[in-house]
């Protein structure tokens, strides 16, 4: 039988990581800088995640509160344009002319005021005004087509009066000496 020897090799003490010391402890190797190195990064990471989903929180909130705000001033529109019972396009002949669509329009710029004046933020006030700005373009737009529509039925209306009245009157005079050509 033969025996074979290994080589004898010298460790180095420093470099062991399973190095003998007092009380038979066997030390971790030291690599505290890259762990704490590592566990900054980490945090960093984690940190850029919980902002990115509180920014994406508030982004979904921003909108949902713009929604809600465009809606109460939709409500608004609504009542004041389209109710059958006292909406502004619902109006016929001269009561469609001046005052009542100026209350209709002072009552819609105060609400969207209110309403402005209630959200949280400049995000949410921003888009708010965007969209209630094209809302009442359109509704000033209506407005002025129905009153325009409303001026000229109400010329015309008049003048039927006025031919009406002309014919009754010579109706009248027929046969008197005012009647008489």
């Amino acid at each position: 039988m033969v025996m074979r020897l290994l080589p004898q090799v010298a460790q180095d003490p420093q470099r062991s990581p399973a190095r003998q010391v007092q009380g038979g402890v066997v030390p971790v190797r030291d690599v505290t800088g890259s762990q704490i190195a590592d566990a900054g990064e980490g945090l960093v990471r984690l940190g850029q995640s919980v902002t990115s989903a509180a920014d994406l929180y508030q982004d979904q909130l921003d909108l949902a509160m713009q929604a809600q705000s465009e809606n109460r001033l939709r409500d608004v529109l609504r009542e004041e344009l389209e109710s059958p019972e006292s909406g502004y396009l619902n109006t016929v002949g001269m009561d469609a002319v001046g005052e009542r669509r100026k209350k209709a329009f002072d009552r819609l710029t105060a609400e969207r005021g209110k309403i402005e004046a209630g959200l949280k933020n400049e995000a949410q006030k921003a888009g708010f005004r965007e969209q209630a700005d094209r809302m009442l373009s359109t509704a000033t737009t209506l407005a002025d087509r129905h009153q325009q529509e409303q001026v000229i039925n109400f010329r015309f209306g008049q003048l039927d009066a006025r031919r009406n009245n002309s014919a009754s009157d010579a109706a009248k005079l027929v046969g008197t000496d005012e009647g008489e050509v």
